[in-house]
């Protein structure tokens, strides 16, 4: 957002939460959002071990619960906040936060029953890389559909070259290199992105900031 506003780059690559920061910050323009399997949407999700006596969120109090980093991430810091916060449950007072730094150290974690349960962007169930710890857990709570993390542009950016730019984002997939490029990166093409799908994301931050 610093280099954006300062001008030392054209465009970013933001997650959903850091995209709405920057778009109040800047007014900036989203050109295309990524889709892993196929879709430009996913989902956050609480998972607990496959053999916990955990059985919904309420019987988290108390519990150790695992998150990626603080103000770090989407859907392994602000989304589960805002999820927690909606049903009630302070994670500051009523749970054990431990920070893991990444979402597959999340998965890890509570596969190997060194926390409670956690919270991840739930595509990574789904990597067969991951396929030794998902088999492990069990999901108990779901976000909404968030769309993914988007490339934006400057808000000086010219409409034509923005346009020239989603083009050659969309035209990736069709394209073997891009292909690989993005696969690379556990993604499979782009769509194109407009402001009003992070509306949903604004709305779990006004629960986030409760």
């Amino acid at each position: 957002i610093d280099l954006m506003r300062n001008k030392k780059i054209d465009l970013g690559y933001f997650s959903p939460v850091f995209y709405v920061k920057a778009r109040n910050e800047l007014n900036c323009k989203p050109i295309v959002l990524e889709k892993r399997l196929g879709s430009p949407y996913y989902r956050g999700g609480f998972i607990v071990h496959k053999n916990s006596k955990i059985k919904n969120l309420t019987d988290l109090k108390g519990k150790k619960l695992a998150l990626t980093a603080k103000r770090d991430s989407t859907s392994g810091y602000y989304l589960p906040i805002a999820i927690l916060n909606r049903n009630n449950i302070n994670y500051k007072d009523d749970l054990n936060v431990v920070y893991t730094g990444k979402h597959i150290n999340v998965l890890k974690s509570v596969s190997y029953g060194l926390v409670d349960a956690g919270a991840i962007k739930l595509f990574i169930l789904e990597d067969e890389l991951n396929k030794e710890h998902s088999s492990q857990i069990r999901i108990i709570a779901k976000s909404s559909y968030l769309p993914t993390s988007s490339i934006t542009a400057r808000e000086d950016i010219k409409k034509d070259i923005i346009n020239k730019l989603r083009k050659a984002f969309l035209s990736l997939d069709t394209d073997q290199e891009g292909l690989k490029a993005m696969q690379k990166s556990g993604f499979d093409g782009f769509a194109v992105s407009n402001d009003q799908m992070y509306d949903i994301v604004r709305e779990y931050l006004v629960d986030y900031s409760k």
